[in-house]
């Protein structure tokens, strides 16, 4: 997974793709992820789950109507992972999501599941 950020701290982040995001929708979406205390720090140093929060929390605030996740989960420590799954069911709501993933888990709440098995 190698999530891309641009900008200088982490509220510019989350307005990059929806210039009308208010700060307190911002900082709610923080929240969610477990990432208020770093608000101002510069996204780029952040680790790779945390950017991968981020890149979910920039979709969430985008309202994208489709949403592909590839390996959502794979940097983020257990004991957060619950965070990062409520935020991606609340992506889900009302959306087309595909999801790439190795861990059960991670789709557990799909509508459909299609299992490959040597390309199969």
């Amino acid at each position: 997974m190698n999530t891309q950020l641009f900008t200088e701290n982490l509220e510019q982040e989350l307005q990059l793709l929806n210039i009308q995001v208010a700060e307190a929708q911002v900082d709610n979406m923080l929240e969610i992820m477990n990432l208020l205390a770093k608000k101002y720090e510069n996204p780029l140093s952040l680790l790779g789950g945390e950017k991968q929060r981020i890149a979910i929390a920039r979709a969430i605030l985008k309202n994208a109507s489709i949403i592909i996740l590839d390996e959502a989960t794979a940097s983020i420590d257990p004991e957060n992972e619950h965070l990062k799954q409520q935020a991606i069911d609340e992506l889900s709501k009302g959306k087309t999501v595909s999801t790439i993933a190795h861990k059960i888990g991670t789709i557990k709440n799909a509508n459909e599941i299609i299992v490959l098995n040597e390309g199969k």
